[in-house]
């Protein structure tokens, strides 16, 4: 029989969630700590007028976006805390929702174009830029997931705040010593060829002496040593093997926290889309203090994909991850690695490549791409980009088909948002 109550019953102290107790420690951490910043920076940028003051300002908006959000890490873990977990919602138009917002993108970016050289610029255009930012990524998840059983907002949010707090930065430190080596091997190699060491030296001098370019006066600059084929090549390796390589590893980090959870694919899917959305969006939050120099039209534009690759590469390995965790073969695990690698690593090779494309005709000076090759795949680059967005979208599309007949809400996922005793 079922004894109805006002109030849940003590939770017995064996009972205690401890780590619903640790995600709200550091997720409150994260967000003070963000709110600090946003704090700091939005002093900051009254004290510092024109472009700097602006991107000071764009900084201050995203880090107090930043700060929300990890506050909503905090609410969940101590409703559950309190006995009164917060159960998974069904999906009932959030995807419909989602694509009505992604109808008013187009919009949003012209209207961050037409902000840019407004007098309400320091007013209007942080939110939206925040809001063109956010939109693609909303959107993105909720293609993935229709139809499909979510897991509670504390799993989600507490995905969110690990790869902000956690993940985000531990990929920026390998990558940093990564860079660090091949810096110094870079050194070597200069020391064994000095002439192109006094063309790079030349090159310093320059930009000291021009802070403000164009990016024709930066591809006159660049040009010269931006041919050399082993300078392409060296780029290529760490764009294409090396960031990848890393971000693929480390971006569903968060989900080894949910390994004894024991999820199916479909949750394994959502949880690495929820990590690959968190690093696209506080990698993309990252860099819009430029488009207070670049535009916000490039800017938006130049990211409108990057959020879908996120997602789509740290899907493809949750639901790897997934499936070794729910007794499945590891070959499943080692296919959507490798799958996620390559689809980044071509992604980053044509994005790179892209802007080398102007390179790819005569330009002034006559400079050109001296590599068949590179000059070949400089030229298709951006269609390139196009198709493999396409083939992300269709990657999602195709994984949430299969996944929903098979996928059942785990029994964690359907208790009740206030706990009933019950007794036979």
């Amino acid at each position: 029989m079922v004894y109805d109550s006002p109030l849940p019953p003590e939770r017995p102290a064996s009972d205690f969630h401890w780590p619903s107790l640790l995600q709200l420690i550091v997720s409150l951490g994260g967000s003070l700590l963000a709110l600090l910043v946003t704090v700091v920076l939005a002093a900051s940028a009254v004290t510092n007028p024109g472009s700097m003051g602006l991107s000071m300002l764009i900084l201050a908006w995203a880090s107090g976006l930043v700060s929300g959000l990890l506050f909503l890490s905090v609410y969940y873990a101590f409703r559950r805390l309190r006995g009164r977990p917060a159960a998974a919602r069904p999906d009932r138009g959030r995807f419909v929702l989602a694509s009505a917002f992604m109808l008013l993108w187009p919009l949003l970016a012209a209207g961050a174009q037409a902000l840019y050289s407004s007098s309400l610029a320091g007013w209007l255009l942080p939110p939206v830029l925040l809001a063109g930012v956010g939109i693609p990524i909303l959107w993105y998840l909720e293609f993935g997931r229709r139809g499909l059983p979510v897991a509670r907002p504390q799993r989600t949010w507490g995905l969110f705040a690990f790869t902000a707090i956690f993940s985000l930065p531990l990929i920026m430190v390998v990558e940093l010593l990564a860079i660090a080596i091949i810096l110094t091997g870079l050194g070597l190699w200069l020391q064994a060829n000095p002439s192109v060491a006094l063309e790079l030296q030349a090159l310093l001098e320059r930009l000291s002496t021009l802070p403000e370019m164009g990016p024709d006066a930066l591809l006159e600059l660049f040009g010269p040593l931006a041919t050399q084929p082993v300078v392409i090549y060296g780029l290529l390796f760490v764009i294409a093997v090396l960031a990848p390589l890393v971000e693929e590893t480390f971006k569903p980090l968060g989900m080894f926290l949910l390994g004894g959870k024991k999820l199916n694919p479909a949750q394994g899917l959502w949880a690495g889309m929820v990590c690959g959305a968190s690093f696209a969006l506080l990698e993309t939050l990252g860099t819009l203090s430029s488009a207070a120099e670049a535009g916000p039209l490039f800017v938006l534009a130049g990211r409108f994909g990057t959020g879908l690759l996120h997602i789509v590469t740290a899907g493809l390995t949750g639901w790897g991850l997934a499936s070794v965790w729910s007794g499945g073969s590891y070959l499943k695990l080692l296919g959507s690695y490798a799958a996620a690698l390559s689809i980044h690593a071509a992604w980053n090779v044509f994005g790179l490549l892209w802007g080398f494309s102007p390179l790819a005709v005569q330009v002034a000076g006559g400079v050109t791409l001296s590599d068949p090759l590179l000059r070949a795949l400089s030229a298709i680059s951006l269609p390139a980009l196009v198709l493999l967005a396409v083939f992300n979208l269709i990657i999602l599309w195709r994984f949430n088909r299969s996944l929903r007949p098979a996928a059942e809400p785990a029994e964690e996922e359907v208790e009740p948002d206030h706990p009933v005793p019950t007794a036979p």
